[in-house]
């Protein structure tokens, strides 16, 4: 998850945020802890990034945090509870790192969280359209 959240806060240009001032949306989806740092060797290896070192996990997921609106999606029907998993993911984004009870609500969730930041559905609607 760093590593891709690495590339995507120092290797992507967004032309919305950079014309209109307007964030990008950018979901993870897994069931695993962030690792503490972003390791320059796997960078190098598996992305072909040259890092001069180690970044911390937390710095990358803050300027993340500039170009993207991001969030976690946990999958608990994965070998991890909820309480080992979003407690870490909790630090990083706050009130966006989220648990799923059923993987079947995936599409409509992002669907959701995109329609009411974007102010086209009310929390009432979401809440009642999320319910059904």
């Amino acid at each position: 998850y760093e590593m891709l959240a690495y590339l995507y806060a120092y290797h992507t240009n967004l032309e919305p945020l950079e014309q209109q001032g307007k964030k990008g949306y950018l979901f993870f989806i897994g069931d695993e802890k962030p690792y503490a740092k972003v390791n320059a060797d796997r960078m190098k290896q598996y992305a072909g990034v040259d890092m001069e070192a180690d970044v911390d996990t937390a710095k990358v997921f803050a300027d993340l945090q500039e170009k993207y609106e991001v969030f976690f999606l946990f999958q608990k029907q994965g070998s991890y509870s909820p309480s080992e998993i979003l407690p870490p993911w909790k630090k990083l984004l706050g009130e966006r790192a989220l648990g799923l009870d059923d993987p079947a609500t995936v599409c409509d969730t992002i669907a959701g969280i995109v329609g009411f930041l974007e102010k086209n559905v009310s929390i009432d609607d979401l809440e009642a359209d999320l319910g059904d």
